[in-house]
């Protein structure tokens, strides 16, 4: 009777115990997640480009369908390759692998990639030896220009300077003269800065000035103010 009872007790307890370890082990390790594995799903990618080993400091941006990249037109327009060599009119994107003349190495771990093509996929540069268009005379309205600034003091010493930027020009150049006036108790006097005439020709990018100058320094000299020629 008591081994009855024993057995009927292991009967009914058996699936109890089976499903509570079933449950405790699900929970504990679900498995890894499923992720999509779809080859046909583009990557995007942003990649820096060389081309022809020579590195163009570009990071043009790239889309990966399985093993194959793409890229549109403009960014290979960019890199100095004809559109008009590379896809048919109309087209906007084109497979790297479908380019007769082209071949590249995609670099995952850098991010980069690099592009071999031949010369006959490059845009045409096109060097014109023929002289430029001459370029018309300029004309020049004759006009003028004062500029001037007073000082005056007054006081038990009574005096009072101007200074005077006066400046004429034409079709052959400009005439400038500087100085400043002085009057003051007994001293009534004018004293010139600068006078000369200068001249710049557009043709030759020359440019002339006769008078007073100012010479060029280094920097262990100082520039002296001369008269002549320059």
């Amino acid at each position: 009777m008591k081994r009855a009872l024993a057995a009927l007790l292991l009967l009914v307890m058996a699936p109890l115990a089976g499903a509570d370890g079933a449950a405790a082990v699900t929970g504990a390790d679900p498995g890894p997640a499923s992720l999509p594995t779809d080859p046909a799903a583009p990557n995007e990618l942003y990649l820096e480009v060389s081309v022809n080993a020579v590195s163009t400091g570009l990071i043009l941006r790239f889309t990966q369908v399985g093993k194959t990249l793409r890229s549109s037109v403009a960014n290979l327009q960019q890199l100095g390759l004809d559109p008009a060599r590379l896809v048919a009119p109309g087209q906007t994107e084109v497979a790297l692998d479908a380019v007769p003349g082209l071949s590249y190495e995609y670099d995952a771990a850098r991010q980069s990639v690099s592009l071999q093509v031949t010369d006959d996929l490059r845009a045409p540069y096109r060097i014109d030896a023929r002289l430029a268009p001459q370029t018309p005379p300029s004309r020049v309205t004759p006009g003028a220009v004062l500029d001037y600034e007073a000082y005056a003091e007054l006081g038990r010493t009574r005096r009072a300077a101007i200074f005077n930027d006066l400046r004429y020009f034409n079709d052959s150049g400009v005439f400038s003269h500087t100085g400043t006036v002085n009057l003051g108790g007994d001293q009534r006097k004018y004293m010139r800065f600068d006078t000369f005439w200068s001249h710049a020709d557009p043709e030759t990018l020359q440019t002339w000035q006769v008078g007073d100058l100012i010479s060029s320094s280094l920097s262990w000299s100082r520039a002296v103010r001369v008269g002549g020629v320059q």
